[in-house]
């Protein structure tokens, strides 16, 4: 769990969706919800870390931990309803061809 990273290939969404199947399925470590926050959050590629920010309007370290888990949920539904609308897209393009 400490040691997880997110892939370079991987959007945020896929990564908090694989993060909590984790917590879910290992032991309880006795972490804190903080702990397993900072984990999580400084697993993000620059560029996820940057967005997520970008998102929290600030650090999201500073955010308390509800705060912080709401923020990546957005940004990780956010991700997904994006994620759809360019496959569509891609389909329609396809479909025009």
């Amino acid at each position: 769990m400490i040691s997880f990273k997110q892939g370079e290939d991987e959007g945020i969404d896929e990564a908090w969706d694989q993060f909590n199947e984790l917590l879910e399925q290992g032991p309880n470590l006795g972490f804190f919800g903080d702990v397993m926050l900072h984990t999580f959050y400084f697993s993000l590629t620059p560029n996820s870390a940057r967005f997520v920010s970008m998102c929290a309007r600030g650090d999201l370290m500073e955010k308390t931990i509800r705060e912080a888990t709401q923020i990546l949920q957005r940004v990780s539904n956010g991700e997904i309803v994006q994620r759809d609308w360019q496959k569509r897209r891609r389909e329609e393009q396809n479909d025009k061809s």
